[in-house]
C-alpha cells in the first residue's frame, strides 16, 4: 500500500475564540486522528513530511518560518493505505479529514479504468491463454476443434486433432475425425448418468454405430476381421474372427444361482433362458420320457427307469398317465421317484386316474424338480382298479427340460 499526504491545504486552518470572543488562528493546537467520529481508537502510525520521523499526533503551526500559516495543519504522511481520518484539535468536535493528494493518486487509476472499459479494444477481457497454469503458446497454436487437457505436469494444454490422439497430450477433439491410440476410461462419477451413449443420425444412418476388429494374427487368413458391431440401427451383432474361435461366449460365476442368459418379452418376463446349471429352457423346447405297459395292470416298483446321462441337471416339467381301459372300483395311483425317493410330499399330489376315467391330466404337484447327472428317474404303479377291472394298456410320459 501507499502512505498518502494529509494537511497543508486551504481548509486545513483551524480557528478558535480568544478572550475577547474574537475568532483567531489556533496555532500550537494538538491534532489527534481517529478511525471514526466516535471511537476512541486513534491513528498513531504517522510520519513527518521528511518520510522518516515518526509521529503519533501533529500540532498546528504557530507560523513564523516553518512554511505554514499560523493555525494551519502541517502536511504529514498518514498511515499506510488510509485515505481518510477523523481529526480533533485540542478535543474539538471531530471533522473528516481527506488525504490531500488523493486526486494525483487516483488520476492514473482513472485513466487505466477508462482504457479497460473502452469498448473498442476490450483490453479488460482476460483470454484463456493468459490464465494461470495454462500453456498460452499451446492454445495459440491449437487447431480448430481442439480441447483443453491437463498434461502430466498439471499444465493445461491443447489436444491436437491429429492421428494418435495429439502430440504428447492425449487430447480428444470434438467435431473432428480422430484415431485414438491411448487407453481411455469413461466414468462420470455420478451413478444416475450413462457413461457412454452412441446414437444414430436422426435420419439416414447407413454406417455401423460401433465396430470391433480382430488383429491380423487372430483374424481369418491373416487379416483383420470385423468381429462385433452395432449396426446402423444400434442392433448388436457378433462374428467369429477365425473358423476355430468362438464368436460369443457367456460365462457364469462359481456357484451361479441366477440364469446365465435370458430372452424376455416386452415386459421383461423370461421366455427362454440358460439356467444357472447351463441348461437351456424354453416353453417349446424339452423332451418327453415315455413308457408303455400293455395288458392288464398290476402294482409294482421301478417298472420304468431312465438315467440322466446328459451330464447336466434336468428339470421335471410335468407327469401324465393314460390307460386304454379305465379302472373300476378304485383309481389307479402312480408315483415318480428320483434316485429312489418320491418327488411328491403327499399321496394326494401323486398322479391318479379316477374310476371310469382314462387320463390323470397334467400333473405338476411334485416338490422335487431336478434329476441330477447320473440320477435315475423311475415310475411305480402304487394302486390299480379293483377286482377284474384293474385298468389296462398304461402309458406314462414325464416331460423334462
Amino acid at each position: 500500500m501507499t502512505r498518502l499526504l494529509f494537511g497543508g491545504t486551504v481548509p486545513d486552518v483551524f480557528m478558535q475564540d480568544d478572550a475577547e470572543g474574537d475568532l483567531v488562528r489556533a496555532g500550537g493546537g494538538l491534532a489527534e486522528f481517529f478511525v471514526d467520529q466516535t471511537s476512541d481508537t486513534r491513528y498513531t502510525d504517522l510520519l513527518a513530511l521528511d518520510g522518516a520521523t515518526s509521529l503519533s499526533a501533529v500540532r498546528t503551526s504557530v507560523g513564523g518560518g516553518d512554511g505554514w500559516a499560523a493555525g494551519q495543519l502541517p502536511m504529514f504522511y498518514g498511515p499506510d493505505g488510509v485515505f481518510e481520518m477523523w481529526i480533533s484539535v485540542e478535543g474539538s468536535p471531530r471533522q473528516l479529514l481527506t488525504a490531500a493528494n488523493l486526486g494525483s493518486y487516483l488520476g492514473p487509476l482513472r485513466e487505466q479504468l477508462a482504457a479497460h472499459l473502452d469498448a473498442n479494444n476490450q483490453v479488460h477481457l482476460t483470454r484463456l491463454a493468459q490464465m494461470r497454469d495454462v500453456d498460452g503458446e499451446s492454445l495459440d497454436e491449437a487447431p480448430t476443434g481442439a480441447t483443453i487437457v491437463k498434461d502430466a505436469s498439471g499444465l493445461w494444454v491443447a489436444g491436437e486433432a491429429v492421428t494418435g490422439g495429439g502430440t504428447g497430450t492425449g487430447g480428444v477433439t470434438v467435431g473432428t475425425d480422430q484415431t485414438i491410440t491411448g487407453a481411455k476410461t469413461f466414468n462420470t462419477g455420478e451413478p444416475d448418468k450413462t457413461r457412454v451413449t452412441v446414437q444414430a443420425a436422426g435420419t439416414g444412418q447407413v454406417a455401423d454405430l460401433l465396430v470391433f476388429w480382430s488383429g491380423t494374427d487372430t483374424g481369418q487368413n491373416g487379416q483383420r476381421q470385423r468381429t462385433g458391431y452395432a449396426n446402423e440401427k444400434g442392433e448388436l451383432r457378433a462374428i467369429a474372427a477365425h473358423f476355430n474361435s468362438t464368436a460369443f461366449r457367456v460365462k457364469g460365476q462359481p456357484g451361479q444361482r441366477a440364469n446365465i442368459m435370458e430372452v424376455t418379452d416386452t415386459a421383461n418376463v423370461p421366455k427362454a433362458w440358460f439356467g444357472p446349471n447351463y441348461t437351456f429352457f424354453a416353453p417349446n423346447i424339452g423332451r418327453s420320457l415315455p413308457w408303455v405297459a400293455k395288458g392288464n395292470l398290476a402294482t409294482g416298483a421301478g417298472l420304468f427307469a431312465w438315467t440322466n446321462d446328459l451330464g447336466v441337471p434336468i428339470n421335471i416339467r410335468s407327469v401324465r398317465g393314460k390307460v386304454g381301459t379305465a379302472p373300476g372300483g378304485q383309481p389307479i395311483r402312480l408315483d415318480v421317484k428320483v434316485n429312489g425317493s418320491s418327488i411328491y410330499t403327499t399321496d394326494a399330489s401323486r398322479p391318479s386316474i379316477a374310476v371310469g376315467q382314462k387320463n390323470t391330466g397334467r400333473n405338476t404337484g411334485f416338490s422335487t424338480t431336478v434329476v441330477p447327472p447320473d440320477g435315475e428317474l423311475t415310475v411305480d404303479i402304487v394302486q390299480v382298479g379293483a377286482g377284474s377291472t384293474p385298468g389296462a394298456d398304461l402309458g406314462v410320459q414325464v416331460e423334462v427340460w
